[in-house]
């Protein structure tokens, strides 16, 4: 419990869709198809109060085998995360890169985070914009829905919240989404796009499953068109 002070930092980025091809056998022919595989960099961020007490909860974690080390201050979990520490700080990554980045303060400097989120004792900030340009909504969504969603794109531009500051009796708090569209009202947009969704519902499209097969889907299909013995 001494390990650690309350200075902490969750940060997503980088977060993207690529194409993965797939295929599957139907009917003695290789059926292939475009599966949508997302990716993003995450990191979890204490900063340390208690050097000794926190070696020593690392030192538990390899002792029942739940963390690996082979290099001094870096560690391993299940072959998925890797923690990264030093005197000050730990990371925790699902990207070892990342981690180390991370300590040694050699991330992006070009994140554009409002000074108010990160002035305050607690702030969260998500880059909506930024984050979501080049997802390739055709493959998650059916062709129906896919221009709704590139609409959608253009709605939001960020959400921040933050907080914290005691002054006297009270501490204050501030939430914003801001849209990108700085010239229509922001309620009008809401609206406009809840109706062009509800009308894509009403549309017959092609759902997730027909574009996309599940896994099982493709078992079925293999099962049911393979030679009879």
């Amino acid at each position: 419990p001494n390990a650690f002070i309350g200075d902490i930092l969750l940060a997503v980025t980088d977060f993207a869709v690529t194409t993965q091809s797939k295929s599957y056998a139907m009917g003695g022919s290789d059926v292939s198809y475009t599966s949508p595989v997302p990716s993003f960099k995450a990191s979890l961020s204490f900063k340390i109060k208690d050097k000794a007490a926190f070696d020593k909860l690392m030192k538990i974690a390899v002792d029942e085998e739940m963390a690996m080390t082979t290099t001094p201050g870096v560690y391993t979990v299940a072959n998925y995360a890797t923690i990264a520490t030093n005197n000050e700080y730990v990371v925790i990554s699902n990207e070892a890169e990342t981690a180390n980045a991370f300590l040694n303060n050699t991330t992006k400097s070009d994140w554009k985070i409002p000074g108010d989120v990160t002035n305050n004792p607690y702030g969260f900030y998500v880059d909506i914009k930024n984050s979501i340009s080049a997802v390739p909504l055709d493959l998650l969504y059916g062709k129906e829905d896919t221009a709704v969603f590139h609409d959608g794109k253009k709605l939001m531009e960020s959400i921040s919240a933050y907080g914290g500051k005691v002054k006297g009796d009270r501490s204050t708090f501030h939430f914003e989404a801001a849209f990108q569209n700085k010239d229509e009202n922001s309620l009008v947009q809401i609206i406009n796009f809840s109706q062009k969704v509800a009308a894509a519902e009403k549309k017959s499209n092609d759902s997730f499953d027909e574009v996309i097969p599940e896994e099982e889907d493709i078992e079925e299909m293999a099962d049911t068109t393979a030679p009879a013995m």
